[in-house]
C-alpha cells in the first residue's frame, strides 16, 4: 500500500514526531542560556530599568521570577520542553493507531476514516479474532444457560465487547452478518431482571463505539436497543442540527408531542432559562453521528448515547418532543431520557421536581404553592434556581391528550410548567410561566392555549397547587 494511508504521509508524520521530540530536549538549555543573559544585562542597569520591555523576557531576568513551585516554567522557551514533549507523545500515539488501522485494512477488515487518527490504543488483529470466536460460542447458548436472567455484569459477549477498543469493536461488528446481529437482538430482549439496564449498556456500547455504517446496521438489526415507542410510531430519520444559531432558545425550542412527560420538558426550559450553557455541556454529538447526554441517579453522572432516529408519524412528522425549525436537541434529550428510564411509556408522568433531579443531579425540593409567595419564587429566580410549577386537577396526572384547560382556556390542568419571571413591582405582583406544548398546544374543545401566562399571586395559587425547584447552574 506505500507508504501513505487515507491521506497521511506516515513517513512524514513519524518525522514531524521526531522533530519535536529533539526541539524539546534543545528548550531547556536555550532557556537557561537566554536567562542568564537576561539576568547579567539586568545586573548592569540603573534601578528602575529592566532588561527587556517585553514582559515574558523581563521574567526571565528576575531569578526565580518565571518557574513554578513545581519546578517548571511558565515561559518560552523553557515552558515549550513540556509542550513540545506531550504533541510529540500525541502524535507517536496517534500515528501507532494510524499505523494499525492500515494492518487491519490489509488483513480484509472495513476501516472505518474517522477512526484512522484516533488517540486509543492500536487495535489488536488477535483480539478481534478471539472476540469473534467467543461470540460465535456464546451466542444462543446464554438465553438457555442464563434462564432468561441477566444483568449487565453477568452478560458474558457484553462484558467481551467491553474489553476492545472502538476499533477492534467495529471491526468485529463488520464481521457479524445482519443474522448475527438479529440473533443477539433476540438474545438482548428477552431478558428479564436487568433486562432495561442490560440493553441500555448494549445501546451505549454499540451506539459509541462503532462507525456511522455499522451504527446504522446496529439500528437496523438490533431494535430493542432503541427506547420502546409508547404508540403505533416507528423510528425514522429526523434532518436537523443539534442547537440553533443562538445555542438555547427555550420559548422557540420547546414543543410537546404526544407523551406526557411534560414534566421532564418543564424541567428542561426551567434550567435552560437559568443556565442556557448547561445543555452545550451535557449533550455531545460523537463522530459516528450519535449523541451521549448525561443524566445523573443519585448524583452520580450517567451517560447514556442514542443514534439520531426519532419517533415519527405515518406523515413524517415527530411524534414526541417536535424539531422546531430544525433545532433536534430537545427531541434528543427526551429519546436519551427515555433510554434512560426504560422506553417512552416509562417517562408518562411525573412531577417537575423528578425531572429537575435527573437533569441536573442537584438536591430538588418538592414544594406546596401554598406555602410560597411571589416575593419567594422571585428571590429563587433571582439566585439562580430552575423552578416548574404544576396546575391542579383530580385527573391522572400529566398526560397530554386527556388534559382540559380552565380559566377560559388560559391554563391546562394537571400540567408543569416553567416558572420563567416575576415582576414584584407589578400592582399587584404577577408570575409569568411558559407552557411546554409550544405556541401551537390546543386544548380538548380545539382551542388554542397561549404559550405564556401571566397570573397575579391569587390566581397562581388557585390554578397551581406544586413547585419544584433546584439550582440551576451546576
Amino acid at each position: 500500500m506505500g507508504d501513505g494511508y487515507v491521506g497521511f504521509d506516515i513517513p512524514g508524520v513519524r518525522k514531524l514526531a521526531s522533530d519535536l521530540d529533539g526541539l524539546a530536549a534543545h528548550a531547556s538549555p536555550l532557556h537557561r542560556s537566554l536567562k542568564a543573559v537576561l539576568e547579567m544585562a539586568q545586573t548592569n542597569l540603573s534601578a528602575g530599568k529592566v532588561a527587556s520591555n517585553d514582559p515574558d523576557l523581563q521574567a526571565l531576568a528576575t531569578p526565580l521570577g518565571d518557574f513554578s513551585l513545581f519546578g517548571g516554567t511558565f515561559h518560552l522557551p523553557g515552558v515549550l520542553t513540556g509542550e513540545l514533549g506531550d504533541m510529540q507523545a500525541d502524535i507517536k500515539r496517534r500515528l501507532a493507531q494510524l499505523e494499525g488501522m492500515r494492518k487491519l485494512a490489509d488483513l480484509g477488515y472495513p476501516v472505518d476514516p474517522s477512526m484512522t487518527f484516533a488517540d486509543e490504543k492500536p487495535p489488536d488483529p488477535q483480539k478481534i479474532q478471539d472476540a469473534l470466536k467467543f461470540f460465535r460460542e456464546h451466542l444462543d447458548k446464554e438465553v438457555v444457560d442464563r434462564g432468561f436472567y441477566v444483568s449487565p455484569d453477568s452478560d458474558p459477549i457484553l462484558k467481551e465487547f467491553k474489553t476492545l477498543t472502538p476499533a477492534e469493536l467495529d471491526a468485529v461488528v463488520s464481521k457479524l452478518s445482519d443474522d448475527d446481529l438479529q440473533r443477539l437482538d433476540q438474545q438482548v430482549k428477552v431478558s428479564f431482571g436487568n433486562g432495561d439496564q442490560l440493553r441500555r449498556d448494549w445501546a451505549n456500547l454499540m451506539f459509541s463505539s462503532v462507525s456511522a455504517t455499522n451504527v446504522a446496521r446496529v439500528a437496523k438489526d438490533m431494535p430493542c436497543l432503541e427506547p420502546t415507542i409508547d404508540g403505533d410510531y416507528g423510528y425514522g430519520d429526523v434532518n436537523g442540527n443539534l442547537f440553533g444559531p443562538n445555542g438555547v432558545d427555550v420559548k422557540h425550542d420547546l414543543a410537546q408531542g404526544n407523551e406526557g412527560d411534560c414534566w421532564f420538558l418543564a424541567s428542561l426550559g426551567a434550567v435552560g432559562q437559568q443556565d442556557p450553557q448547561f445543555f452545550q455541556n451535557h449533550i455531545r454529538q460523537n463522530p459516528n453521528g450519535t449523541y451521549t447526554v448525561t443524566f445523573y441517579r443519585d448524583g452520580k453522572p450517567v451517560d447514556v448515547t442514542v443514534d439520531g432516529k426519532l419517533p415519527v408519524r405515518s406523515d413524517g412528522g415527530t411524534a414526541y418532543a417536535e424539531v422546531r425549525d430544525n433545532v433536534k436537541w430537545v427531541a434528543i434529550y427526551e429519546k436519551a431520557f427515555a433510554q434512560f428510564k426504560g422506553g417512552y411509556k416509562s417517562i408518562d408522568g411525573g412531577w417537575g421536581d423528578e425531572g429537575l433531579d435527573a437533569v441536573t443531579g442537584q438536591s430538588t425540593e418538592r414544594l406546596d404553592s401554598d406555602d410560597l409567595s411571589l416575593t419567594d419564587l422571585k428571590s429563587k429566580l433571582d439566585q439562580g434556581y430552575a423552578i416548574t410549577t404544576g396546575s391542579k386537577d383530580n385527573k391522572t396526572l400529566w398526560f397530554f391528550g386527556g388534559s382540559d384547560s380552565t380559566d377560559n382556556h388560559q391554563i391546562v390542568t394537571t400540567h408543569e410548567y416553567v416558572v420563567q419571571h416575576v415582576d414584584t413591582d407589578a400592582h399587584p405582583p404577577t408570575v409569568t410561566l411558559l407552557n411546554p406544548w409550544g405556541d401551537n398546544g390546543l386544548d380538548d374543545a380545539q382551542v388554542k392555549i397561549p404559550q405564556q401566562i401571566t397570573l397575579t399571586e391569587d390566581q397562581w395559587h388557585k390554578y397551581f397547587d406544586e413547585v419544584g425547584t433546584t439550582k440551576g447552574k451546576v
